[in-house]
């Protein structure tokens, strides 16, 4: 098992001595930091051609070594040195597909880094490429990829690409890369959004390829704004943790966060840490939180200042309790030049730790004190499963192109991002521990075997190979909930007539569909409870359909249909998305009715549980570790624990309980605060 560490990004800056990096690392074993990240900025390290300077670099090496520290390097083989004239700033993308830049230049970077350091005993693992996302322009190096691109997935016949295509082309060599994801038919458009991904995941590998090569330490990798659709950038989380170790990501609410509601930032900051234990390849369930917002961001961000110590508490369990046997901050101290000189800084602006370094110092002890019990954790399968869609995230880049990102748009570009990171605002409201699903898994058996649930929100594209599968998961006894117009398209947005799947899922077709204004609403049986629905009205012919809920008009809102051993509901308006931004506690009622009950058969329940008193869970050799987490004004949790065992309090002097099976244990929580237990099971 792995013990749970805390570290944080060192920024060497250009004007740094070894001295000052030297007492950096000091500074952060002192405060219990035992992860160094490492920039392994290019310019600094090859100033001139040819002439190669490691001094800081070594010193840090050095340092972390004497102290029994890690160092994660982050390679930067995609931003050259200035002499290179290649790009404008240190963090800025070449041509990757400029084969004289790539193969060359940046291949040999890597592995003069990778040779140097791959024997250091404080080496832990290698970052591929910082935040990787690629925007790739027109030009002659990128359009010579994109067709080759073209002729794998056509098979080298342009007849089967202009099967598609409105335009007709005579050969390959005709097709330009156009950069505007508003010209071209829609098959043309997602083309060019999946050929990004690829082309970034071929990038990543060479760099992958590079690093095999000579070393062998873990490969891992950190895509920042996970829960946005950057698929127009390349981002693909799973097909990232399809060649690295593990896999890591950017949590920095500043940025990351802004599609959340003020409130609601914690849970945003465990929704990005489930999606990295979903994504994840290792078979322990392995990831980390790469970067994590340590400091003040005055000048270099949209929105949020300055986490408090109350954040940095709150933020550090949030993760952990997700399973992240790492959380790593940007940064400890401040670059000293750019957007942001001066900011991110976990030091204070007199370089001492501030409060808020002091406050992750406690986490650290208390990590560091029960050892013994958090690295013999393990995240727990949730019960539920939501569906991430990425076909329908790539369509949603051009369906809802037109309409920005705007989150009171239903028809913005994230509307798919939405719908998931709204349907686990649901979850978590409830209580309920949830895995992500994509698409390829859909397709898999081993996601089924623990799960009760499917949520499918806003999954407008689906094929054939995926409704047969949720039809297959509803067949064998779990059950479907579906919103919004779901499989209305194939991933190439052409429209599709699945009648037969759906109606023997869902027991109804869609007749029609209307716009929902909004004074439409779905009515419950106390009225009280009524919520808006939101974009569509859909109108269904049912068939052997239950209807469940009534609009306010009178017609058929929720039908719910036996089908096999299980059950599918279709919910006739977009119910998932809109609760992101506008919660609704009629909406979570109703969605707890549409639930199985045994799906809240859990060994620890939280009785009263709310979207600010939470019971967070993971997997212990000896039973759980369970982290209640109170930003309520409540002072009282009730835990409900089924089985006979101790609940021991991690802390000193802490409580200890006996459980049995049916009882509820009063748990006495001041606001604000985070309790942890062990909950040993007696056997």
């Amino acid at each position: 098992m792995n013990p749970v560490y805390i570290g944080s990004q060192l920024f060497i800056n250009k004007t740094d001595t070894p001295e000052m990096v030297r007492n950096w690392v000091a500074l952060m074993d002192e405060n219990v930091l035992k992860i160094i990240r490492l920039f392994m900025v290019w310019d600094q390290l090859e100033p001139k051609e040819n002439e190669w300077d490691f001094t800081n670099y070594d010193a840090c090496f050095n340092e972390a070594e004497n102290r029994g520290m890690w160092v994660v390097p982050t390679l930067m083989s995609v931003s050259p040195p200035g002499w290179m004239r290649l790009t404008s700033a240190m963090q800025v993308t070449a041509n990757l597909d400029e084969a004289s830049f790539w193969k060359d230049a940046a291949s040999q970077y890597t592995k003069k880094i990778v040779g140097r350091y791959c024997k250091s005993p404080a080496l832990h693992s290698w970052i591929l490429w910082n935040e990787a996302i690629r925007y790739i322009g027109s030009n002659d190096h990128s359009t010579a990829a994109y067709r080759q691109y073209l002729k794998k997935i056509y098979s080298n016949k342009i007849e089967l690409l202009n099967e598609k295509y409105y335009k007709q082309y005579l050969n390959f060599d005709e097709i330009e890369l156009d950069d505007r994801l508003s010209t071209g038919s829609y098959p043309e458009r997602i083309d060019r959004i999946n050929f990004t991904v690829a082309n970034l995941m071929e990038k990543l590998n060479d760099i992958a390829n590079d690093i095999k090569s000579i070393d062998d330490h873990p490969i891992h990798i950190n895509p920042a704004g996970i829960g946005h659709n950057a698929l127009h950038g390349g981002q693909s989380i799973w097909k990232e943790a399809e060649f690295t170790d593990f896999i890591g990501c950017s949590t920095h609410p500043t940025f990351h966060s802004r599609r959340f509601p003020a409130s609601r930032i914690h849970q945003s900051v465990s929704y990005f840490a489930d999606l990295m234990k979903s994504a994840t390849l290792d078979e322990n369930k392995l990831f980390w939180v790469t970067e994590l917002q340590g400091g003040p961001t005055l000048f270099s961000s949209p929105g949020y200042t300055c986490p408090s110590p109350q954040d940095i508490k709150t933020w550090l369990w949030e993760n952990i309790a997700s399973g992240a046997k790492a959380v790593v901050y940007w940064c400890f101290n401040s670059r000293n030049y750019g957007i942001e000189g001066g900011e991110w800084s976990l030091l204070n602006r007199l370089g001492k730790p501030s409060v808020r370094l002091l406050e992750s110092k406690k986490v650290a002890e208390t990590l560091h004190k029960y050892n013994d019990i958090f690295s013999k954790t393990k995240p727990i399968e949730g019960q539920v499963a939501i569906l991430y869609s990425e076909d329908s995230w790539t369509l949603d880049n051009v369906l809802g192109l037109n309409a920005g990102e705007d989150i009171n748009n239903p028809r913005n570009r994230q509307m798919g991002a939405d719908a998931v990171a709204g349907a686990y605002l649901m979850c978590s409201d409830l209580g309920l521990t949830v895995s992500i699903i994509n698409g390829k898994k859909l397709l898999s058996n081993e996601w089924q075997e623990n799960t009760r649930v499917l949520i499918i929100p806003s999954v407008t594209a689906m094929d054939e190979a995926g409704l047969d599968a949720v039809c297959k998961f509803a067949y064998d006894g779990g059950t479907v909930i579906a919103d919004g117009m779901f499989a209305m398209k194939d991933p190439y947005g052409l429209v599709m007539r699945y009648d037969k799947q759906l109606n023997n899922l869902f027991g109804m077709l869609v007749e029609d569909a209307e716009g929902a204004g909004d004074d439409l609403t779905i009515e419950c049986e106390d009225s009280a409870d009524n919520f808006p629905a939101w974009f569509v009205k859909i109108i269904p012919e049912v068939s052997t359909g239950k209807v469940l809920k009534k609009f306010n008009d009178g017609q058929a809102a929720v039908i719910s249909n036996k089908c096999g051993k299980g059950i599918a509901i279709r919910i006739g308006t977009v119910f998932f998305q809109r609760y992101l931004s506008r919660q609704n506690p009629g909406a979570v009622k109703f969605f707890n009715d549409l639930l199985p009950s045994d799906v809240f058969d859990q060994p620890v329940i939280l009785y009263n549980a709310s979207c600010d008193l939470r019971l967070r869970r993971l997997n212990h050799i000896e039973g759980e570790v369970l982290f209640l987490l109170n930003k309520s004004s409540k002072t009282k949790a009730l835990l409900k624990i089924r089985e006979n065992g101790k609940l021991i309090e991690l802390k000193e002097n802490g409580h200890e309980y006996e459980t049995s099976p049916g009882g509820l244990l009063e748990i006495q929580i001041v606001a604000g605060d985070i309790l942890l237990f062990l909950w040993r099971k007696f056997i």
